[in-house]
């Protein structure tokens, strides 16, 4: 999920004016509020529910500060009108009293909620809160004695049902099981040699698995192409060597190798598998930071 096409913390002030010159609407992953919640509980509630939803679907970005286009009816039609921010307010303060409510008002918090302020518009500074897809959904919003799973669709939030909260508990439960299952299979593969893109020295082999959680969402891809073309992404131990590098696309996504001594295998979904002879053991087990082409889904 990323809106702009760009961290969040890189979002500036053009960004935000860009969504009202480009007329973005509201959807699946944007939703537009003209003013912050107060502390009354339907308020904390209704917040909340946009929280979660965003959370059990795909993630999302909640704009506080963005006056919306109206009908005849004078009803919001989900099409911004103006970015004139929010009158009054201590961006910290509020900051912290949105990151409260989620204390007590979520089952399963929802990590990784990240916010911040952006100044410069007319009436004050504009508050935006990413929401990532969470792979500990689903989450339920319980504050004042309720018990509701909200999920996210092109037309705005709505209550999940039955099957929807039991195929998101299904979910969560078995990413782990996904995990050692492809850990298993390629350690198999490996073992015996099999589909390897090159032959490696000694009989010893150091193996690095890495799996985002990611993985296992089919709609979320990696650009295989962009590691293709950037020598840096996906290097394998000793790849600065330039003797005997390779790479090649298959129907699973990139390989990179150098020969006899150590491989990278990265698919279009995100896994990857780095593969050493015994000599690259330690260069391979401080490989954790290495360099990966961004998830997009």
């Amino acid at each position: 999920m990323m809106i702009f096409g760009k961290p969040f913390e890189q979002i500036t002030k053009a960004d935000i004016d860009q969504l009202v010159a480009n007329q973005v609407p509201e959807g699946r992953e944007l939703d537009y509020k003209e003013q912050l919640p107060s502390n009354a509980l339907d308020d904390k509630r209704e917040y909340l529910y946009d929280l979660t939803s965003f959370a059990n679907t795909s993630g999302g970005l909640l704009i506080f500060g963005i006056q919306e286009q109206r009908d005849t009816n004078n009803k919001p039609t989900g099409l911004p009108a103006a970015a004139q921010g929010l009158q009054g307010i201590n961006p910290d303060t509020e900051i912290r009293r949105l990151e409260s409510f989620q204390l007590t008002g979520v089952e399963r918090r929802v990590p990784n909620v990240r916010i911040k302020d952006i100044q410069g518009f007319a009436d004050g500074p504009i508050i935006l809160v990413q929401i990532p897809k969470s792979w500990s959904a689903p989450h339920m919003v319980t504050l004042g004695g309720i018990h509701r799973f909200y999920i996210r669709n092109e037309r705005g939030k709505a209550l999940m049902t039955w099957h929807e909260i039991q195929s998101a508990f299904l979910v969560s439960e078995s990413f782990g099981a996904k995990v050692r299952d492809f850990r298993d299979e390629r350690l198999a593969k490996i073992i015996i040699g099999e589909e390897l893109p090159t032959t490696l020295q000694g009989s010893a082999r150091s193996v690095l698995h890495i799996v985002p959680a990611s993985a296992t969402d089919r709609s979320a891809t990696v650009d295989v192409l962009l590691a293709k073309s950037d020598p840096q992404l996906l290097a394998p131990p000793g790849w600065n060597d330039s003797h005997g590098r390779g790479q090649a696309l298959n129907i699973d996504g990139l390989t990179k190798n150098l020969h006899q001594i150590s491989w990278w295998c990265l698919s279009i979904g995100g896994k990857a598998v780095g593969i050493g002879s015994s000599r690259q053991a330690e260069q391979l087990k401080h490989q954790v930071g290495i360099r990966l082409p961004p998830v997009v889904g």
